[in-house]
Order: C-alpha cells, then sequence, then structure tokens
C-alpha cells in the first residue's frame, strides 16, 4: 500500500521540544508538489544529529513550493546542531530551494551543518529568503553547503536566494560552499571570510 501526503510531511507547532539522532525522508513513488518533509511553525526548538531529507521523487524536486525544511512564524529562535539538511540523489529543477524562511521568523541558528542539494540547473538554491522572512538574524556557522558539481551536478548562480528586503541579516561565520558561483547577489548576507577564493570557501563572492 502507498502512502501519499501532500504539503506538510511533518509539522512541529510546539515550543522547546528538542529532536535528537533521528532521520525523515520525504519521498512517493508518486510524487507531488508543495512537499515539504518537515516545518516548524513553533519556534524554539533544538534540533541536534537530525537528518531532514525531502523532495526524494521527481514530482516534488522539480516543485518550487517543496523543500527539505520550511521555518516559518514570528517565534523563530530555533538551533540546528549537527544536521543534514537536504538530499543529493534526485535532481532539483530550477527555482528550488533545499530549505526556506518565512514569516519574519527570527535568530535561527546552525552549527555544524551540512546543507546539501542536487541541482540540475543553475537556479536551484540551498536557501531561499523572502521579502520579510526572517528577522533580526539567520546564523550560519561551521557550515557546509554542498551541490555535487563534480558528480554531473549544474553549478549554480547562486546558493542563496535573498530578497532585497529579507528583514534582518544573513550571518555566515566560518562557513565553506561548494557548487555555486555566488553566495548570494541580493540582500544583506555577511561573511567572516573576507573576499573569495577559487573553488569555494565562501570563497565565492557574496555579492
Amino acid at each position: 500500500m502507498a502512502v501519499h501526503r501532500v504539503q506538510n510531511f511533518v509539522t512541529v507547532s510546539a515550543q522547546g521540544c528538542y529532536f535528537a539522532n533521528f532521520d525523515v525522508f520525504n519521498g512517493f513513488s508518486t510524487g507531488d508538489v508543495n512537499q515539504i518533509a518537515w516545518t516548524d511553525s513553533g519556534g524554539r526548538n533544538c534540533y541536534d544529529g537530525v537528518n531532514l531529507q525531502g523532495m526524494g521523487d521527481a514530482a516534488s524536486a522539480a516543485d518550487t513550493g517543496s523543500h527539505s525544511l520550511l521555518i516559518t512564524g514570528s517565534t523563530g529562535e530555533n538551533t540546528f546542531r549537527n544536521c543534514t539538511i537536504g538530499l543529493d540523489t534526485v535532481t532539483r529543477s530550477s527555482g528550488v530551494a533545499e530549505m526556506a524562511l518565512a514569516s519574519g521568523s527570527p535568530r535561527n541558528r546552525f552549527e555544524n551543518c551540512v546543507i546539501e542539494t542536487f541541482a540540475g540547473a543553475a537556479g536551484c538554491f540551498w536557501v531561499a529568503i523572502g521579502a520579510s522572512g526572517i528577522d533580526r538574524y539567520v546564523l550560519f556557522r561551521n557550515t557546509v553547503f554542498t551541490n555535487p558539481i563534480n558528480s554531473t551536478a549544474t553549478t549554480m548562480t547562486v546558493g542563496m536566494s535573498i530578497n532585497a528586503a529579507p528583514g534582518g541579516s544573513v550571518l555566515l561565520h566560518n562557513c565553506l560552499s561548494s557548487g555555486a558561483t555566488k553566495i548570494t547577489t541580493t540582500g544583506l548576507a555577511y561573511t567572516s571570510q573576507g573576499a573569495a577564493a577559487a573553488g569555494g570557501s565562501l570563497g565565492v563572492a557574496i555579492t
């Protein structure tokens, strides 16, 4: 028997929860649009050693409403440590982002994480932040952003789709990226590593 679930596979609407050491895979033999593996709308939750792998089928991987992770709502303040977000086994179509932040979500932190994708077009993204999608800041510390361009993936034009008025700052501290020409060309993004170096280490220009 096939299980078919549209949109949010798991939604966390509670606050103050601690999630550790498990994997979530969201993919169906008959896929659909708007598949989101994990949505956190509650805020002030902690994730440690959690793998959130969405868009595990061709249909959802071709839809811009699908994500491995969506953080939404005005509470925010979630912490992700030692987590893997995304999937690099199914090719993503242009406009698809592995994770998205929406509705003014403030002060989310990603520490020692891996954010991965498999871009089938230059217009794919690791992260998408729309207008007023965040508040104050989102912090990526010691985080690796990977798109396997040495394993047939397409180089992304920018790794992060950030609106010109995202509502806050995108902070990158001691991060590494591979598979995008630039981290972003719009929005307020700051890195601790200065100018770009040729193969990526936030070696790619911020703007």
